[in-house]
C-alpha cells in the first residue's frame, strides 16, 4: 500500500496515514513553507523583544 494504516495507538505514538502524500505536498510547496517559517520566526523574535522591553519598563 502507499500509506500506513493506523493501528490501535499507544499514548505518544503517531501512526501517519497518507505519509507519501504529505511528503509529496511538502516537496511541491517547499518555497511557500520556507517563507511561512521565516514569517513565523520573525514574529516570534519580535514578540520576544516586545516582551523583554515591556518587562524592563516595569522593573
Amino acid at each position: 500500500t502507499s500509506h500506513l494504516k493506523a493501528t490501535p495507538s499507544q499514548p505518544g505514538r503517531w501512526h501517519p496515514v497518507g505519509l507519501a502524500q504529505m511528503e509529496q505536498w511538502v516537496a511541491l510547496n517547499k518555497e511557500q513553507i520556507r517563507d511561512q517559517l521565516k514569517l513565523i520566526a520573525s514574529k516570534v523574535t519580535h514578540g520576544k523583544r516586545f516582551l523583554r522591553s515591556d518587562i524592563e519598563d516595569n522593573d
